[in-house]
């Protein structure tokens, strides 16, 4: 049943995104008021950034304007759209015409483990950036931070948002890896990056010489340089890539407080 309506909930994400995003960045408010949906914007303290309540007779979001969650910033936009997935995915799941309330509460992640929450964030990532932007930027052998700004300021979703959809889409071959003071928190990869074992574990930390390292006198909200990296730094690593130039760019993220390292191999941009 969970897969059915992941495909259903993905592939009403494309139709609204073409509908609704005209080439430019997608009118979430126009989809809410196609669905009867109310914005409701209002301070509701520190507890969450999000919340869609449905019944029989009203379906509204509310946008917790306390933690800076409004419906004409990015991270408004990413909630919005996000409730949106939860929504729809309620309707496929169970009879709307019931009259049983359904509320759920987001509070953002960078990655999402339970499958709804995982769903939802995919619907939002193809409703917010559509597929062909993926593939009409892409240019062999010289992936870089500037394409993921070309995506995010085209579709008006953040930088952080723009690089996870691209690594969820598959597109390009990357991994990115989390830290927070030099601390590694998490990491993910495109399902095209190569199938080297991490020599890193969570919480270790990160290795020396990394971008991060190298960048602390930039300012935060923005992206390092591309820099060469130490293949043998990250991985574990057979003959098969050990000629391989690993790349490495560094993203800092005000919005979870977090520094993504981005890496990435010659020729497989």
């Amino acid at each position: 049943m969970s897969r059915n309506i992941t495909g259903m909930v993905i592939e009403l994400a494309d139709v609204l995104s073409m509908e609704f995003s005209r080439g430019g960045a997608t009118n979430l408010l126009d989809i809410c008021e196609k669905e009867y949906i109310e914005m409701v914007e209002d301070d509701y303290g520190m507890a969450f950034d999000s919340m869609l309540i449905r019944n029989a007779d009203r379906t509204a979001i509310h946008l917790n304007t306390g933690r800076g969650i409004r419906s004409d910033n990015h991270q408004g936009r990413i909630a919005i759209a996000h409730e949106l997935g939860c929504y729809f995915i309620d309707l496929l799941e169970n009879d709307p015409t019931a009259g049983t309330l359904f509320m759920h509460v987001l509070k953002t992640e960078v990655i999402y483990s339970d499958w709804a929450e995982k769903t939802a964030e995919h619907f939002a990532q193809r409703l917010l950036i559509p597929v062909a932007d993926y593939t009409d930027n892409r240019e062999a052998s010289e992936f870089s931070m500037e394409v993921v700004k070309r995506v995010s300021e085209k579709c008006d979703v953040s930088l952080i948002f723009t690089l996870l959809s691209i690594l969820e889409a598959g597109s390009y071959p990357l991994m990115a890896v989390f830290s927070r003071n030099q601390q590694i928190c998490g990491s993910t990869r495109s399902i095209c990056f190569p199938g080297l074992e991490n020599k890193f574990r969570r919480w270790s930390p990160l290795p020396a010489g990394n971008p991060e390292e190298q960048d602390d006198a930039q300012p935060k909200e923005c992206y390092s340089v591309v820099k060469k990296g130490d293949m043998g730094s990250w991985f574990k690593y057979g003959e098969l890539l050990s000629e391989s130039q690993l790349f490495e760019q560094r993203l800092y993220s005000k919005e979870f407080d977090l520094s993504v390292n981005l890496l990435w191999f010659e020729g497989n941009g």
